[in-house]
């Protein structure tokens, strides 16, 4: 009896070993990652990009839509938010299947900049690691253009100031409150949930994040009433009848950020 309770202790104690250091293996590869590609150097090549552009002269309507959406608590935490974790865990436990990350804005700009988009256990730790060393090193200002700047919004585009002259043929500061509210539920979804290829989809995420800002009283009656009756005319006449067109980009989520990734392949990016 002494001599089985002496094994089952050995081989816990070896699982804890392994399970150390796989942590600390993935938390070096993160540390490794940020130390070659300083966060502030990265940032400075991206704000070169003729077509960024800084959080000033994005609308502010849009950025409240993008944090409010998106990481809500995106100014109080740095750079994890447990109760979103604990939700996006919770979820997964029901659907059976690792769909929901839980990932706030830094997070996702680690992802963008850094990592595959490939969902996995591994991933999600080394990004918290490299989220916590951004959120150090740039102001949540900073992360946040950054983010808007980078994401994925599908049909090979990137960044919010391709997707408004792809997809509506406008500058920023031309785009509707319904346009604004396209591009928002883009970030969620940008190749199944995409309104030039799945309009009905489409429509499902984005009733879904209106209702989701009109129970937080986070959306005025005005602008849900844009938005909720606005549907039918969201995507630039020429690409909604152009199946040609829409047929000829991948329909799904690419492996890494090809624009603005650390594998970036600037043949990616089409803009017509």
């Amino acid at each position: 009896m002494l001599l089985s309770s002496m094994y089952l202790l050995i081989v816990l104690l070896i699982i804890l070993l392994v399970f150390i250091g796989y942590i600390l293996g993935v938390v070096i590869y993160g540390l490794t990652l940020v130390r070659n590609y300083p966060i502030d150097a990265v940032f400075k090549e991206i704000a070169k990009e003729e077509d960024y552009v800084s959080l000033d002269m994005i609308p502010r309507k849009l950025t409240h839509f993008i944090v409010q959406m998106e990481d809500e608590n995106f100014y109080e935490h740095r750079g994890y938010d447990m109760s979103a974790i604990k939700r996006a865990f919770e979820r997964n436990l029901r659907a059976k299947k690792n769909m929901y990350g839980g990932s706030t804005i830094s997070q996702q700009v680690a992802k963008n900049l850094y990592l595959s988009f490939k969902r996995s256990y591994t991933r999600k730790i080394t990004e918290l690691v490299i989220s916590l060393y951004i959120e150090k090193h740039l102001s949540k200002n900073d992360i946040l253009s950054i983010y808007i700047n980078t994401s994925y919004f599908g049909m090979g585009i990137y960044g919010v100031a391709h997707a408004a002259l792809f997809y509506f043929n406008a500058g920023l500061e031309d785009l509707s409150t319904n346009q604004m509210f396209v591009i928002l539920c883009m970030l969620s979804a940008p190749t199944n949930g995409n309104p030039l290829t799945y309009p009905d989809v489409f429509i499902r995420i984005r009733d879904t994040k209106l209702e989701q800002l009109r129970e937080a009283g986070k959306i005025n009656i005005e602008d849900y009433d844009n938005i909720i009756s606005g549907h039918e005319d969201i995507i630039d006449e020429k690409l909604r009848d152009n199946d040609d067109f829409s047929a000829s980009f991948s329909r799904d989520i690419p492996l890494y950020n090809y624009r603005f990734g650390l594998h970036r392949d600037y043949s990616k990016v089409t803009i017509p």
